[in-house]
């Protein structure tokens, strides 16, 4: 797997890379692991939401936080305190060619792997059903990584011609007061960071995840 390593970058500007990451892979190329981070906090709303419908974009804009717009589904999601990946397939790479939900979990179990290995008790959320929420972390899916049923980490996934992007947030951290401020009574709950589960713990966490999916 391929590695390509960003500083962190403005909310727009990572998904355009995103964007551009699925179209190399379309064109065979890869599989490329992408890691990531944001320049200012930043909201990302889901391809189906409505900017003009989504109250989060307004508070996000009058409390200092970008807006940018994913090309993949889901809630807003607010990046700030978290690991960012994305891993890009072409149509030949056995991962591409699972179900949607199969590929979901092969495409994160190294993650879920290197968190076990760094005592974290995470797991899938396994058999549910799926919960859309304004705060996409307030929502359920069944391929969310979970600690104590508490979401940890979330993913979503664009396919096009036989190629498969999916990109992810795992929350290291809460600015609890930011997010209050942006999702308001939407807020929602059922949700957790690194800090609260494995307080101390201290990684580079894009040089891990980089070894664990064995990308250079």
């Amino acid at each position: 797997m391929l590695l390509i390593a960003d500083p962190a970058l403005p909310g727009a500007e990572n998904m355009v890379r995103d964007r551009a990451l699925l179209e190399r892979a379309i064109a065979g190329e890869g599989p490329f692991l992408r890691t990531y981070s944001w320049a200012r906090p930043t909201l990302s709303l889901g391809y189906f939401q409505k900017e003009e419908e989504v109250a989060e974009a307004g508070a996000a804009s009058r409390v200092g936080v970008d807006v940018a717009r994913r090309f993949t589904g889901g809630g807003a999601i607010l990046h700030h305190l978290e690991l960012t990946y994305a891993v890009a397939l072409p149509p030949a790479h056995p991962w591409a060619r699972l179900g949607v939900e199969a590929s979901y979990l092969e495409i994160t179990r190294p993650l879920l792997d290197l968190l076990r290995d760094r005592g974290v008790e995470a797991g899938y959320r396994g058999a549910c059903a799926q919960v859309k929420a304004p705060n996409c972390f307030a929502g359920s899916a069944c391929p969310d990584i979970v600690v104590a049923g508490h979401k940890l980490f979330g993913s979503a996934q664009r396919r096009r011609g036989g190629a498969v992007l999916q990109h992810g947030s795992l929350l290291l951290g809460i600015d609890a007061a930011l997010w209050g401020a942006v999702f308001g009574p939407r807020l929602g709950s059922g949700y957790t960071s690194l800090a609260e589960v494995r307080p101390g713990l201290s990684l580079d966490w894009p040089s891990e995840l980089a070894r664990a999916y064995g990308a250079r």
